[in-house]
């Protein structure tokens, strides 16, 4: 399973449980991914803070999670994202 994380989007702790409810009892492993920046689209990267707590939250439930490291954004195209121009 795999989630982009999105500043102020989706980082809260309330989005938190809603993951952590969604996935309990499953045999899944979570890649979360932050988001890059694309230009023309609104959507931030989450600071390093704000996705330590979303990564703690979910390991303290009991999830396998993995924190995505972030590549190609110079290209707008990281961790899945397709680029605009």
């Amino acid at each position: 399973m795999e989630a982009a994380l999105l500043a102020g989007t989706n980082t809260s702790e309330e989005s938190a449980q809603k993951l952590i409810d969604f996935a309990s009892g499953l045999d899944v492993y979570i890649n979360l991914i932050p988001w890059n920046p694309v230009p023309g689209l609104d959507f931030k990267t989450p600071s390093p803070q704000e996705t330590h707590r979303f990564v703690h939250q979910l390991e303290f439930s009991g999830l396998n999670v993995q924190l995505r490291t972030r590549r190609g954004n110079s290209i707008a195209g990281a961790c899945g994202q397709l680029g605009r121009t």
